[in-house]
């Protein structure tokens, strides 16, 4: 009896300790090396070149740095799904668009860009840490003369496959996804302050990722929930007892610690998808507003109304008759328009140069130049739903005087992408239309022309 007790309760314990084994298994199952995941966006083009020239290099990057055997690379229709394809030339992401990727897996995203100084072409790539957003590695070739990019591509594949780590720990990611308040309805104060129903937490710094899902989400019908000012969280204070406050710091816009209820003065996503559809058409796969933007944040009144010039990268509107004074012909800062400095009204932007080409696809878009309400101008639409966009030509102001020419003959349309440097201005890229002709052009910032966005 005493060796079956003792039988028993060893088979117990070898039985418990089994469980403890599988179990400790499991745990070290979710975290195991692999190799590096890439993502490897649309290559830019740089300074001396087009866009066109660098299309498809980041093919032949992705084919070399698969020969390695070193990474594992996210397919191109994954990453259109994960963050846009508009997105996929652009010289950064958001946060929110990069855990997105971290969501998938995604460790390291490849940024490349070409430019031609003193005659070479230079590759340039810069490794981006999925999970910090920080800049991890660089890289870069040059093509000499007789060398093609194919076969320059191995080499710097080769260069990425020394810097980056041979192995990174796949662990289980667990997202966060806020709590829907326990309070069901947005409360507005004095009629323009929207104010989160509840808390979304206690933070020791700003919480900037899951305001972005939320925002993202759309939660409560709002997509620009952000931190009070000051003087907003004064007035939620003074709501105390209908907003439910909790004791303790509250953190504001200026992100001190402390609990953290968020606050809009926008217009709801609805209000906004309502305004997008009066505003808006589609063709050919973008979203056009159908009138130019006329003060910062505004339309024009009319298809045909020209709105304000603007020169690229700038927000200051100059008027589109007439004299100006105090013109400013100095070169415009920065790469890329800026959202800080874009007047487009909220839910719009200024459309890439890649944007604007698809008006040039024939196939799918008819343009053709006309007479709208006594107004000169182009008009595009789409073949197969019949939606149009009328661009009136309603020419531009000079980059060195501001003087105004070629009205009701040609039509001027800043891209957000620059170009080239050339006359002291930084040359962006642009449209460019009159009777008989449209096509892209490069022009110097200072130069004054129209604005007609598309949809964010």
């Amino acid at each position: 009896m005493t060796q079956k007790r003792n039988f028993r309760k060893v088979a117990q314990q070898l039985k418990k300790r089994t469980m403890l084994a599988i179990i400790a298994m499991l745990i070290v199952g979710t975290v195991s090396a692999q190799k590096p995941k890439l993502a490897v966006m649309d290559f830019m083009a740089g300074v001396g070149l087009y866009q066109n020239d660098v299309n498809g290099l980041s093919d032949m990057l992705i084919n070399s740095l698969f020969n390695t055997g070193r990474f594992e690379l996210i397919e191109r229709g994954q990453l259109c799904e994960l963050i846009g394809e508009t997105n996929l030339q652009k010289s950064s992401l958001s946060a929110g668009q990069l855990q997105q990727l971290a969501i998938k897996g995604v460790n390291f995203l490849l940024l490349g860009r070409v430019n031609l100084t003193g005659g070479e072409f230079n590759i340039d790539v810069r490794v981006v840490d999925v999970g910090t957003g920080q800049l991890y590695s660089t890289a870069g070739v040059t093509k000499l003369s007789g060398q093609t990019y194919r076969d320059m591509m191995p080499k710097l594949a080769n260069e990425l496959a020394t810097k980056l780590p041979q192995t990174v720990n796949a662990t289980l990611t667990v997202v966060t996804v806020p709590e829907k308040p326990k309070s069901t309805s947005v409360v507005t104060l004095l009629g323009y302050l929207q104010v989160y129903p509840d808390d979304i937490g206690t933070f020791s710094s700003v919480p900037t990722n899951i305001i972005e899902n939320i925002n993202r989400q759309k939660l409560y019908g709002y997509n620009d929930w952000r931190l009070p000012t000051q003087e907003e969280l004064d007035l939620i204070k003074a709501n105390s007892s209908k907003l439910g406050l909790k004791n303790g710091d509250y953190m504001t816009a200026a992100g001190r610690s402390g609990n953290v209820r968020l606050v809009s003065t926008g217009k709801s996503a609805a209000e906004q998808q309502a305004e997008q559809r009066v505003n808006g058409v589609k063709i050919n796969g973008v979203v056009w507003a159908t009138r130019n933007v006329a003060t910062p944040g505004t339309f024009a009144a009319k298809p045909e109304d020209a709105g304000m010039f603007y020169q690229w990268n700038r927000k200051t509107a100059w008027e589109a008759t007439g004299s100006v004074s105090s013109w400013e012909d100095s070169k415009p800062a920065g790469n890329s328009w800026e959202k800080a400095n874009d007047p487009s009204p909220a839910g719009w932007r200024v459309p890439t140069i890649n944007e604007i080409e698809t008006l040039f696809d024939t196939d799918k878009v008819s343009n053709v130049w006309t007479t709208q309400n006594g107004v000169s101008g182009s008009k595009f639409a789409d073949k197969a739903t019949g939606n149009s966009i009328f661009l009136p030509a309603a020419g531009y102001r000079s980059n060195s005087s501001g003087t105004l020419s070629f009205v009701g003959s040609s039509g001027y349309y800043w891209s957000s992408m620059q170009s080239i440097q050339q006359y002291g201005n930084a040359d962006a890229r642009s449209l460019s239309f009159g009777s008989g002709y449209v096509n892209t052009s490069n022009y110097g910032g200072s130069y004054g022309f129209s604005v007609r966005c598309v949809a964010e």
